[in-house]
This record gives structure tokens, C-alpha cells and sequence, in this order.
């Protein structure tokens, strides 16, 4: 699910993609985390994440 919000969404932040996939900042960015095709970037407060290959 994660994934393809991000496929289909780009470059977001945690908020957006929790309540998308109804859950939790916290268990999305453990998700997230797991995930090695999603980068990073930014720091805390401005983090945001996508998929390496998207721009």
C-alpha cells in the first residue's frame, strides 16, 4: 500500500500517507523504514519520503 501511494503521489509526508493507509505516524514510519526502496529526505518535522527510482 505504501508503495503505491507513493508511486501514485510522489514525494510525501508521513501525515498523508498514514491517513491514507489508516494508521498510525508512528507504525507508518516503522513501515516506512522497512521499505528499501524508499529514501528519506529531510529531517524530522520536514521529512518526507519517496521511491528512489521516483522523482
Amino acid at each position: 500500500m505504501i508503495k503505491r501511494y507513493l508511486e501514485e503521489h510522489g514525494e510525501s509526508k508521513t501525515n498523508d500517507i498514514a491517513e491514507h493507509i489508516n494508521l498510525s505516524p508512528a507504525r507508518t514510519r516503522a513501515l516506512l523504514k522497512e521499505i528499501k526502496e524508499v529514501q528519506a529526505m529531510g529531517g524530522d518535522s520536514n521529512r518526507t519520503y519517496k521511491l528512489e527510482n521516483n522523482r
